[in-house]
C-alpha cells in the first residue's frame, strides 16, 4: 500500500471510531488526541501520548488506535507490540471488528518482515470468525507467493478475485502472475485476456505474463 494510501486508511479507520464508539467527555478528549497524533510531527508525539495515558489502556479499540497512530508516526517496532499485546485478547462480538482490523495489521507488518508463519497465523485467526474477509485471504495469497507456493497463492487470490466480483485488477495481476509460475498457461491466458478487457492500457500484464504464457504453452 502507498504511504499516502496507508495515511487515509488510517485516518478513516480514526473517524469510524470516534463515531461508533460510546464515550463520554473524559474519554472523548483522549480520541481527540489520536486525531492530532496522526497529524502530528515526531517532535509532538510524546506529548499527545502522555495525555492518552489517563485511558483505559486494556480497551481493545483504545489499543487499536494506539498501533494505527504509531503506524502513522512511523514507529513500526512500538505497533507491533502495541498490536501484539491486542493480540492476546480472546474473541468477543463486541470488540471483533476492531480485533479483526488489529490481526490484520499485525500479519501485515509480520509479512513485511518476512515472518510468514507469524503473519498466516494472524489471518487464520482473522477467517476463523470472518470467512468471507476478501483482506486475509489477499494477505493469506501474498504469503504463499512471497513462499514460492504458487498453487496455494492462486487459490487464495482466485477465492479474492471471484468474491469481489473480478473487479480488483491488483488482486487479478497477482492471480494472474501465480497462474503462470504454476504453469496453469491456458487459466493464465484467459484471465489476462480478462483483465485486458477491463483495463486495456496494461503494458506490465501483457509483457511479463500474458506474451511468456503465450509463448509457453506453443513450446
Amino acid at each position: 500500500m502507498e504511504p499516502r494510501a496507508a495515511d487515509e486508511e488510517n485516518r478513516l479507520l480514526y473517524l469510524h471510531a470516534t463515531k461508533k464508539l460510546k464515550i463520554d467527555s473524559l474519554e472523548r478528549e483522549v480520541y481527540t488526541s489520536f486525531g492530532q497524533l496522526l497529524s502530528a510531527k515526531k517532535s509532538e508525539a510524546d506529548a499527545i501520548f502522555n495525555n492518552m495515558e489517563i485511558m483505559n489502556n486494556d480497551a481493545v479499540p483504545y489499543q487499536l488506535l494506539q498501533a494505527v497512530a504509531f503506524l502513522s508516526l512511523k514507529q513500526v517496532p512500538k505497533a507491533k507490540l502495541t498490536l501484539k499485546r491486542l493480540g492476546q485478547s480472546p474473541w468477543t462480538f463486541e470488540n471483533g471488528e476492531w480485533l479483526e482490523k488489529g490481526w490484520l495489521l499485525l500479519a501485515k507488518i509480520y509479512i513485511n518482515s518476512n515472518k510468514g508463519e507469524q503473519a498466516k497465523e494472524f489471518c487464520q485467526r482473522v477467517l476463523k470468525y470472518n470467512a468471507s474477509s476478501l483482506s486475509a485471504l489477499e494477505l493469506m495469497g501474498s504469503i504463499a507467493e512471497r513462499e514460492h507456493s504458487y498453487s496455494e497463492a492462486a487459490k487464495s487470490y482466485g477465492a479474492v478475485w471471484k468474491r469481489s466480483k473480478c473487479t480488483t485488477l491488483s488482486v487479478g495481476y497477482h492471480l494472474a502472475n501465480c497462474l503462470l509460475k504454476a504453469k496453469r498457461f491456458t487459466e493464465t491466458i484467459n484471465l489476462c485476456q480478462d483483465l485486458m478487457r477491463i483495463q486495456p492500457n496494461f503494458p506490465r500484464l501483457q509483457k511479463d505474463i500474458y506474451e511468456k504464457a503465450l509463448n509457453l504453452i506453443r513450446s
